[in-house]
């Protein structure tokens, strides 16, 4: 065989190799482009189709989270809160679900310097008082507060230190005058440390130190927290409870 037609055999196998390649490119992009099959479905009286090649994948099961559902209304959280979590969802901060169904938790904001006196009175309405001791219970007083001209309270008990205990005509009355009084420390900005250090003072016979740890433990918060960041119905039930024994529900 010449040298030329050599050269025509290799040619011709060549040609014939790419229309090959090229027929098969051709038959793959005819698939992508014929029509897309649908499959009717019947759910109930509607009838309506459903694009296999498009029908998104289902999110992954995840457990609910019971306590995070009755607190934000949310449904399908998947993740327990940690008690940093648990404290900014108390004091207000917005939580959200992502695409992932995980929680996510926005910088907590000052949610309790708006709370108006009639959403008080409409919350101690509803609420039940138990266990006062001391002077919470001779003087309606959970707070163990002082008396310092608060509505409706006359001088109960003088102290030790020429002070009196304010005395209320009902307990509600008192533990209302117990949320005025946080309610005007939170718009100090005072971190919880320095609230407790102010509420209970060690000159006056309390010990602030393990004071500020029951509370800090029962709002699962820290004590550098601005407590304009705590649930003000929260931080006074905790303070009922630390000054009175009472129990508040």
């Amino acid at each position: 065989m010449s040298l030329l037609d050599s050269l025509w055999v290799t040619e011709n196998k060549i040609t014939g190799a790419f229309d090959a390649v090229k027929n098969e490119a051709s038959q793959l992009a005819g698939n992508l482009l014929l029509p897309k099959k649908s499959v009717p479905v019947n759910s109930n009286s509607l009838n309506t189709s459903i694009n296999q090649d498009t029908k998104a994948t289902p999110p992954p099961v995840v457990e609910k989270n019971t306590w995070y559902d009755n607190i934000t209304g949310s449904k399908g959280a998947g993740k327990v809160p940690t008690s940093e979590e648990l404290q900014k969802i108390r004091s207000g901060a917005k939580p959200i679900i992502n695409s992932r169904n995980l929680f996510i938790q926005e910088k907590p904001i000052s949610v309790n310097k708006s709370i108006s006196d009639d959403e008080i009175l409409n919350k101690i309405k509803v609420m039940n008082f138990s266990g006062s001791k001391g002077i919470g219970l001779s003087h309606n007083n959970p707070g163990n507060l002082v008396f310092a001209g608060q509505p409706n309270a006359v001088k109960g008990t003088k102290k030790d230190d020429g002070t009196y205990y304010a005395k209320f005509p009902d307990i509600q009355t008192g533990y209302r005058a117990l949320i005025k009084q946080v309610q005007s420390d939170q718009n100090k900005g005072l971190t919880l440390k320095d609230f407790i250090t102010k509420y209970a003072p060690a000159s006056d016979n309390n010990n602030t130190k393990e004071y500020l740890n029951f509370i800090a433990n029962s709002l699962n918060a820290k004590t550098n927290d601005k407590i304009n960041n705590i649930d003000t119905f929260e931080l006074a039930k905790f303070l009922a409870k630390r000054d009175s024994g009472t129990t508040v529900e």
